[in-house]
């Protein structure tokens, strides 16, 4: 990968961790979960109260979010990870600029070999 999407996956890495503490693996952007080919009925039962859960705990966990964001312990792992793109200087708004805009292009992957077509 090149440097720059190096950093980018390592800051989605260690972001996404952070954010599986926060909202106890709950994702706390808004975009809904775009629609599933194939979803069995306990799949979408999950995504129901995982849906209702995030967006019951959203200020919250943002206000957690931010704080770790805004974290030495998150700051000395980035500078640790360094390759020369100095994500450490970034703000906390920055850094979650950064996480929402992956998140949102992210590719969803579930069910794997669930079924014989791949699906």
């Amino acid at each position: 990968l090149p440097p720059a999407k190096m950093a980018t996956t390592k800051l989605v890495v260690i972001l996404a961790t952070l954010i599986g503490a926060a909202f106890g693996s709950v994702s706390p952007f808004a975009m809904p979960a775009p629609p599933l080919p194939k979803q069995t009925a306990i799949q979408a039962q999950v995504l129901a109260s995982a849906t209702t859960r995030a967006a019951a705990d959203h200020s919250a966990g943002m206000a957690e979010l931010m704080t770790m964001l805004n974290s030495s312990v998150l700051t000395e792992i980035l500078t640790d990870l360094d390759d020369g793109t100095d994500l450490q200087s970034l703000s906390a708004d920055e850094l979650l600029s950064r996480l929402e805009t992956e998140m949102n292009v992210a590719e969803l992957v579930h069910a794997f070999g669930l079924h014989s077509d791949g699906n």
